[in-house]
């Protein structure tokens, strides 16, 4: 029993360590408390082409980082690839990264849940997980058209819900539009 409680609250504790970055866990996602700037993220897709966060400057994107292996990431991902079909170009773009894994088992995944189509970036060698914070799979993060860090978002989630379609999509109001001079950088500062 007093080592179970130690373990939980072990658990706990490390767990205050990304909620205090701003990760929350599945139920809705967590606004960052101080403006952050989004890590850069160039990957090839699985179509060959290198796809930057930089180039979505000016609409906001959701980076979800997932892998075939994760059961979570398997059972959101079809409502991350209607979500990126159903938004206008102005409302966001879903930018999935697969982690450690390589194209042909990722498109044989995609595939077989229907969502061969879903634009995919390849990250094999696991460069994002120090910049990005990635401890545990799924991870999302909404990023605000001015390239800071909006909102993050940890566990499985129901990207069908209309309220966390709502959370992309209201990146793209202008009032939420801020410079990025003298915000601090994930994992570092300025």
């Amino acid at each position: 029993m007093a080592s179970t409680r130690r373990a939980i609250l072990a658990a706990a504790a490390g767990f205050a360590g990304f909620v205090r970055a701003g990760i929350a866990s599945a139920g809705g996602p967590r606004p960052f408390a101080t403006p952050v700037a989004a890590p850069p993220l160039a990957l090839s897709g699985l179509d060959g082409r290198v796809v930057d966060l930089a180039e979505q400057a000016g609409r906001p994107a959701l980076v979800c980082f997932w892998a075939t292996w994760c059961a979570p990431c398997r059972a959101e991902l079809p409502a991350l690839a209607r979500l990126n079909r159903d938004l206008t170009r102005d409302e966001g773009v879903v930018m999935a990264v697969n982690i450690g894994e390589p194209a042909d088992k990722v498109r044989r995944f995609l595939a077989q849940i229907g969502a061969d189509g879903f634009p995919t970036l390849l990250d094999e060698e696991r460069t994002t997980a120090a910049p990005w914070r990635i401890g545990g799979l799924p991870l999302a993060y909404g990023v605000a058209p001015d390239g800071r860090l909006a909102f993050s978002v940890v566990g499985a989630t129901d990207w069908d819900d209309p309220a966390m379609r709502q959370a992309l999509r209201g990146l793209a109001s202008p009032t939420r539009g801020a410079s990025l001079e003298g915000t601090a950088m994930m994992g570092g500062s300025t």
